[in-house]
């Protein structure tokens, strides 16, 4: 029997050293993290925007005007100030068609009295200003604001308020106001060279009076 013992405990050791040597350890209970990337279904995935300065019209950044592709430029009064303008877009890498529309044609800062009573008056005024030197003076009766004198039309602006102040040191009170007509103006749609969009801050100081107003070009 003690024989048969130490056979069995023999038996069990060598079981447990064989066991021990040659089968793995356990595998964890829980799974172990990958650092690789997970994988992405290209249906799924969102492209980058590209960085070449092309937004669309409505991804204009916060405050900042929507992108155009073409801006319109007007109303100019006269082909001279369109021709200057079309040189300063060009050096600044900008193309402009010319078109024409129906609008006020701008003629100039005209200085004049109004609100006089009656065309005696006017005419007294008159010739006032005849004797100090000043003979384009004439009236315009009945007018929407009483009887008015026109002292000038100027298209340089200070030479209306030199007008302006002649008159003031006689002892009167004129106004400086833009005087137009109903006539054709000529619009410009500008667009870059290069195709690209852009807002009207981008486009070159164009000197012309009155101001210029701004909007999308005409499909």
């Amino acid at each position: 029997m003690r024989i048969l013992f130490l056979v069995l405990i023999l038996a069990n050791l060598a079981f447990a050293a064989w066991h021990a040597w040659f089968s793995g350890p356990d595998f964890p209970t829980q799974p172990i993290r990958s650092a690789a990337p997970a994988i992405e279904l290209i249906a799924n995935a969102v492209p980058e925007s590209p960085d070449d300065g092309t937004l669309d019209a409505a991804e204009g950044a916060a405050g900042t005007e929507p992108l155009e592709t073409c801006i319109s430029v007007g109303a100019f009064p006269n082909r001279i100030d369109v021709q200057d303008a079309v040189a300063a877009l060009a050096a600044s890498g900008f193309e402009a068609d010319q078109r024409t529309a129906q609008g006020d044609v701008w003629l100039g800062y005209w200085v004049y009295l109004d609100g006089i009573e009656t065309q005696a008056q006017a005419a007294a005024i008159v010739e006032q200003l005849a004797v100090e030197g000043i003979s384009e003076a004439y009236v315009i009766a009945d007018a929407s604001s009483g009887n008015i004198v026109s002292l000038g039309v100027f298209s340089v602006r200070a030479r209306a308020q030199q007008r302006y102040a002649d008159v003031e040191e006689l002892g009167l009170a004129p106004v400086i106001a833009d005087r137009s007509q109903p006539g054709e103006v000529i619009w410009l749609d500008v667009t870059a060279i290069n195709g690209r969009r852009f807002d009207r801050t981008e486009l070159p100081a164009i000197d012309v009076d009155p101001e210029l107003l701004y909007a999308g070009c005409i499909e």
